[in-house]
């Protein structure tokens, strides 16, 4: 949180007391440029918006060059479009200092956009750590696949070192003959087209891209697709998916 009784200068200086008054006044404007607010020093931080005050704040922890820093849920309470803008910001800023950073949150699309390496964590212990592709695409158990995005979650037998699905067998090397397992396949790995047919249930605009409440035929569950929205097939029509083995992965029933 920032002084609210000090400017933002004042604030992005206030760590830098070893330093001669005009060396911190100096450093509290670069460091107020590297975040695009040279234009602010001078204003409180109540006359700031709430993505110039975290750059601001940004700009006090950079001024006294730390070889670590820990930001914890930095875009918690921003609106969609200011965590994007903030969160590229803030990655350019961190790249340029050269400046190691640790990113503690619960929100997957943050962890997604900032993140170089993503460590998973789950009642205390490291399930998984790697890139955000390598999470998101060679998860190491069912609690991995689900924190990059919704899954849909299926029940299935390994029979034949396969699983059948309502889309076709999929692979699962390494399974005792006969045990219970669990499909989750991501939403983005149900694609229209050429596949099995199912009935739409609904259609759930998000903008650019809607998600597709689909139910196979003879199949009581209801499972989700995310698709192009220009695409999204109409209520109540029966249409042809097919599943991407890419974005399924088979568990243990036990995760």
């Amino acid at each position: 949180a920032l002084f609210p009784h000090l400017s933002a200068a004042d604030n992005v200086a206030f760590g830098l007391n070893g330093r001669a008054r005009p060396a911190r006044a100096t450093r509290a404007q670069e460091m107020l440029e590297r975040v695009e607010l040279a234009d602010v020093a001078e204003r409180l931080p109540h006359t700031l918006s709430g993505g110039e005050a975290q750059r601001v704040a940004l700009a006090r922890a950079l001024a006294t060059d730390p070889d670590v820093m820990l930001l914890d849920e930095p875009f918690a309470g921003l609106d969609p479009q200011l965590r994007t803008d903030l969160a590229a910001a803030v990655c350019r800023v961190l790249r340029d200092s050269g400046t190691v950073a640790v990113l503690v949150g619960h929100n997957p699309e943050d962890a997604m956009r900032f993140a170089d390496r993503i460590s998973v964590m789950h009642d205390g212990r490291v399930l998984q750590l790697g890139t955000p592709e390598e999470i998101y695409s060679h998860p190491n158990d069912a609690f991995c696949a689900g924190i990059l995005g919704h899954v849909n979650r299926i029940p299935v037998k390994v029979q034949g070192g396969q699983v059948a699905t309502p889309f076709g067998p999929v692979g699962a090397p390494g399974f005792s003959e006969g045990s219970a397992a669990e499909l989750l396949v991501r939403e983005e790995g149900l694609l229209l087209g050429n596949g099995t047919p199912v009935m739409v249930r609904s259609v759930r605009s998000l903008g650019a891209l809607a998600v597709v409440a689909i139910q196979p035929r003879d199949d009581s569950r209801i499972l989700h697709a995310r698709v192009p929205a220009d695409s999204a097939p109409a209520e109540g029509t029966e249409i042809l998916v097919r599943l991407d083995p890419a974005r399924a992965f088979v568990f243990p029933m036990d995760g």
